[in-house]
């Protein structure tokens, strides 16, 4: 996870949405639930595009989102064996990351 965290430091919008891919997916795929996978996968490849669209639209805030980052928890959670823990963490890392988004991206009215 130090990458996870060196990408949002650096601003690097790739790179950290790469990195925390990368670590939602390996836990999600320890589940064994095929179709549940596939639709994380669908929102992932819906919300991944999304979220590259305003990459500059950050105004150099990225680092700010370790300030919600739940992926400690998780991480301990797991090493504990608490699944329903370990949920609870994941949940919090995905609303906190949307939260975050909605206060810092800067969208375009309709025209």
């Amino acid at each position: 996870m130090p990458e996870l965290t060196e990408a949002a430091e650096a601003g690097d919008l790739e790179l950290y949405l790469r990195r925390n891919y990368e670590f939602k997916f390996s836990i999600y795929r320890h589940c064994g639930n095929d179709q549940m996978i596939f639709v994380i996968e669908t929102l992932w490849m819906q919300v991944g595009p999304f979220l590259r669209s305003y990459a500059g639209m950050f105004e150099g805030h990225l680092s700010g989102i370790l300030e919600i980052d739940f992926h400690q928890d998780v991480l301990a959670a797991l090493e504990e064996k608490d699944g329903p823990k370990a949920r609870d963490a994941m949940s919090r890392d995905i609303l906190a990351g949307a939260d975050y988004l909605l206060a810092h991206a800067r969208f375009h009215e309709p025209s």
